[in-house]
C-alpha cells in the first residue's frame, strides 16, 4: 500500500497564488500533475476521467485530513491511497490559500515540489541495506561507465543526497532540451546524469546547494 500526502504550505507566503489541477486515474495507474494558478480562480473542471460509479466507490479521506489542518497550521492537505496499484481512496480539505474562501477539491492539481528527493534517498538506502553500495561509495565507483569530472570523482553518494556534492542545482536548459529529445525516460535520465557528472562543480564541495537552502 502506498499513501501520497500533499501539503499546501508554500501558499501561506504567497496568498495570491495556489496550486490547482487534476488527480488522474486510469488503467496504467494514478498520478497527480500540477500547475500554479491564481487563488481566486475557480476549480479546474477537467477532473479525473473516471467512471462516476468507480469514483463514488473510492473512500473519502477528508475526515482523516480535517484535524491535521489546525494541528500543522496549513491551508490545505490532499492525500491518496494506492493498494496493489489501484487507487482506493483520496481526499482534499482546506482552502487554496490562507485568507481566501476558495476551497480545494479532490480534482485540484497539487504541486509535488521536492517529494522525489526523499524518494531517491529512500531508494538508495535500500541499496545500502542490501550491500550493493555504502553511504561512502564515490561517484567514480558508482558510475564506472561515466567519465566523472576529476573534481567530483571522490564525492560520496551521501554528500550528493545531502546537496553537498557540488553539482549544479538544475541542469542548463540546453541539457533538458537535448535529454527530452531522446526516446524513453531511462535514456533521458542517463543523459542528464552523464551531463551532470562530467561537468565541473558549480559550488564549493561540502557546502549546501541552492536546492537545500
Amino acid at each position: 500500500m502506498a499513501v501520497s500526502l500533499l501539503v499546501a504550505r508554500d501558499v501561506v507566503k504567497a496568498p495570491a497564488r495556489h496550486f490547482s489541477g487534476v488527480l488522474e486515474t486510469g488503467a496504467t495507474g494514478s498520478r497527480i500533475r500540477g500547475t500554479q494558478d491564481h487563488a481566486d480562480s475557480p476549480p479546474d473542471d477537467t477532473g479525473p476521467d473516471t467512471d462516476p460509479g468507480t469514483e463514488a466507490a473510492l473512500e473519502d479521506l477528508a475526515p482523516l485530513l480535517d484535524p491535521l489542518l489546525d494541528e500543522y497550521d496549513v491551508p490545505a492537505i490532499g492525500a491518496a491511497r494506492i493498494e496493489g496499484g489501484e487507487l482506493t481512496a483520496y481526499g482534499a480539505v482546506g482552502v487554496r490559500a490562507f485568507g481566501t474562501e476558495a476551497a480545494v477539491t479532490r480534482d485540484d492539481l497539487w504541486h509535488l515540489g521536492s517529494d522525489t528527493k526523499a524518494m531517491t534517498a529512500t531508494l538508495y538506502a535500500t541499496f545500502v541495506e542490501d550491500g550493493t553500495f555504502t553511504w561512502d561509495t564515490t561517484l567514480a565507483d558508482a558510475f564506472p561507465g561515466i567519465a566523472v569530472h576529476a573534481d567530483l570523482q571522490d564525492v560520496t553518494l551521501k554528500a550528493l543526497l545531502a546537496h553537498e556534492g557540488g553539482v549544479w542545482t538544475n541542469p542548463p536548459g540546453t541539457v533538458w532540451t537535448e535529454a527530452l529529445a531522446l526516446d524513453g525516460v531511462e535514456a533521458q535520465r542517463a543523459y542528464i546524469a552523464e551531463a551532470t557528472l562530467t561537468t565541473a562543480p558549480t559550488f564549493m564541495l561540502g557546502s549546501l546547494s541552492d536546492a537545500r537552502r
